[in-house]
């Protein structure tokens, strides 16, 4: 039996397959920077103990947020041969979970866009060149939380327009000072700052919000995309929520870029499942 898990920071997403059978579990999210390893594989064993047998995993492929270095993924590693006895263990960054789901072994861009934004340049079965991610603090062009500045600001600068200065004013009352307080003086700033995509679902339709979307995207070609070598000519492919459920203003932006969109996809589990499948 093969175990997968794609992991972000507030949940994580397991598959078990083998042969007909497939068992999907979904589990608290984990980042070797932020979690307790130990609590994380406490949670895994109640979640798993009474549904399957983790002596029959043989292969578990692990991803998630955090685990870039080498470091980290010894430290996960370690940590999950703990639950998974009898497996061989291979722990990855969550973005080349994008790109076996999205790229396979093809060349193309595989791209992150949730509460944050990461992309890197694959050729197939690894990547050659990777814009480092700098977190929503100076970086995450093209993410959840970055649009939230935008709007934010534009809130703030008196840039909205009337129609959406009052729908704004209705769905987030109390004004200036319960944004600030909610930015400034909470835990997890970054998804507070995601949440406003909701907004923007809402109100997609609206010139100055998909302007401000388009905003955010070339943002994110400026910073990341456009840096990469050949990036006009390879597939882009995109992974996550914003660009699963903003596909239309991306796309309308990549086109303005010249630049060929792939697969968007809200979560990778089912086609890294046909990856390692075909792996296998």
């Amino acid at each position: 039996m093969i175990a997968i898990c794609d992991s972000g920071g507030t949940k994580g997403d397991w598959a078990f397959f083998g042969g007909s059978d497939k068992q999907l579990f979904a589990s608290p999210g984990f980042n070797p920077y932020t979690h307790d390893l130990p609590m994380y594989l406490e949670a895994l064993k109640s979640l798993f103990e009474s549904h399957l047998d983790v002596n029959s995993v043989t292969d578990v492929y692990f991803y998630s947020a955090g685990c870039r270095e080498i470091q980290q993924q010894q430290k996960v590693s370690h940590g999950l041969s703990s639950l998974f006895t009898h497996s061989r263990i291979e722990v990855n960054q969550d973005l080349l979970a994008a790109a076996r789901a999205t790229c396979g072994r093809h060349s193309g861009i595989a791209c992150i866009l949730g509460t944050g934004a990461n992309s890197g340049l694959y050729d197939g079965y690894q990547f050659t060149d990777n814009i480092p991610t700098l977190g929503y603090l100076v970086g995450d062009e093209g993410g959840g939380a970055h649009f939230g500045k935008l709007l934010i600001k534009s809130y703030f600068y008196r840039e909205m327009p009337d129609s959406i200065l009052k729908a704004f004013d209705e769905t987030f009352p109390g004004k200036h000072e319960k944004i600030l307080a909610q930015l400034y003086s909470k835990n997890a700033p970054n998804t507070y700052l995601a949440s406003f995509m909701k907004f923007a679902i809402q109100y997609l339709e609206d010139p100055f919000i998909y302007k401000l979307l388009l905003k955010n995207f070339q943002d994110f070609i400026d910073t990341q995309l456009s840096k990469y070598q050949g990036y006009q000519e390879l597939p882009v492919h995109f992974v996550g929520s914003v660009a699963h459920y903003f596909h239309l203003p991306l796309k309308d932006c990549l086109n303005q870029n010249g630049i060929q969109s792939g697969y968007m996809i809200s979560k990778p589990l089912d086609r890294l499942i046909e990856f390692h499948q075909q792996q296998a």
